[in-house]
């Protein structure tokens, strides 16, 4: 177990979808394995240029295909790879957005491969992993909406039942959204980046998506209007998201809390709250951790009279920017603070900075909700209060 969580520090290979509209990508070999690689690669590219031997059995397949460039670097009496012009062919491999290669000559092979890396050239032998730069993915095309899915180059299977499972999630004409929701951002243009990620989701998540996928265009742009009318919705207010997360397990988290974090333009956290917790946040957020501006005191961390750099000042400094906002403490006593209404952060909120003078929780089983609580000039922070399964190791003895 500690090796397979050690694995998942880093990924092996990074994930990067490639334009191979402006240079042809090039398949060197005769193997038939290279067939599938040619017709996978025709969909995403307009030309596809091809040395074979004049043999090679799969070439039949592609006579009439105008996509298909066929180059015949062949000197020797058998045609086929095994005469490949070596030097034309590496040539040929400069400057190309990626090349397939499959001689069935494994010197050949490795020859074309070093020739590719040493040119930064991605390359690709079907079945052979420690040739291989990159892997192709197992595709789901609702063009131009592509979800990709890779093992690695070690489980291919896997990620074709994987595939299969999302293509039933997704109807064919599901990439028409990606369109629909361009169009709709172009009434957003005077929302804030936060207010516009939430209405764009409730398009999404709701009926306007659904009359859209439905064939209903009118009824969709019907429903977006309501979505963005200020007359029709409520107005977008910055808020603040306090989360318990225990240790941090994205299994564990309420759903609310997962949906916070994914929405947060600016997270600040603990020391202690765990990568993997950090790890479901948008690419872009910014990441805030509360530690070293403090004196050691726990309850200090909150504490509005410390300076100007107190975890507090800060949460208020990103709210007015009017940034989503998310706070995240770990551990069980935080946990059972938070359930409680006596975790520092709570007292903070409610010291006399703020207009009102207390916060109060009402529990539930796993999650607990608090009033909003307005700061000046119309601000507010709504201090929704999401606390993770309590089944966590206990508060160390010094504290945490």
């Amino acid at each position: 177990m500690q090796a397979i969580q050690k694995a998942k520090s880093m990924m092996r290979y990074f994930p990067i979808f490639v334009d191979l509209h402006a240079v042809p990508p090039l398949i060197i070999g005769d193997a038939p394995v290279l067939a599938a690689k040619l017709r996978l690669l025709l969909k995403a590219a307009p030309v596809v240029e091809v040395m074979a031997g004049t043999d090679v059995t799969w070439r039949a397949a592609f006579a009439e295909d105008a996509g298909v460039r066929w180059r015949r670097p062949i000197n020797g009496p058998t045609g086929d790879a095994r005469d490949l012009d070596l030097r034309a062919a590496i040539a040929a491999i400069k400057g190309r957005p990626l090349v397939i290669i499959e001689t069935e000559d494994a010197a050949l092979n490795h020859s074309l491969v070093a020739a590719a890396r040493a040119y930064g050239v991605p390359v690709n032998v079907p079945d052979k992993i420690d040739l291989c730069s990159f892997y192709l993915a197992a595709i789901v095309d609702r063009a131009p909406l592509i979800v990709a899915i890779s093992t690695s180059g070690m489980a291919p299977v896997l990620g074709q039942v994987i595939r299969a499972k999302i293509e039933t999630m997704l109807v064919p004409h599901y990439g028409q959204l990606v369109g629909f929701l361009a169009a709709c951002r172009q009434q957003l243009v005077v929302c804030t980046p936060a207010r516009i990620r939430q209405i764009q989701r409730a398009i999404i998540d709701g009926p306007a998506a659904q009359k859209f996928l439905a064939g209903d265009a009118a009824g969709a742009k019907t429903h977006v209007d309501a979505l963005v009318e200020p007359s029709q919705s409520v107005r977008h207010q910055p808020s603040l998201t306090v989360i318990a997360c225990g240790t941090g397990e994205t299994a564990l988290l309420p759903a609310a809390a997962a949906a916070a974090i994914r929405a947060a333009d600016h997270i600040f956290y603990e020391p202690s709250v765990s990568d993997e917790c950090l790890e479901i946040a948008r690419r872009e957020v910014t990441l805030t951790k509360c530690d070293d501006r403090y004196d050691g005191r726990y309850d200090d961390r909150y504490d509005i009279r410390h300076g100007p750099n107190t975890t507090l000042k800060m949460l208020r400094n990103s709210i007015e920017s009017g940034a989503e906002t998310v706070l995240i403490i770990a551990g069980r006593q935080a946990v059972l603070d938070l359930q409680a209404a006596r975790h520092p952060i709570m007292r903070a909120l409610a010291h006399a900075a703020l207009p009102a003078s207390y916060i109060a929780a009402g529990l539930r089983p796993v999650v607990a909700s608090a009033q909003i609580v307005p700061l000046p000039n119309t601000v507010s922070v709504s201090a929704a209060v999401m606390a993770a399964d309590s089944r966590l190791p206990s508060r160390p003895a010094g504290g945490w």
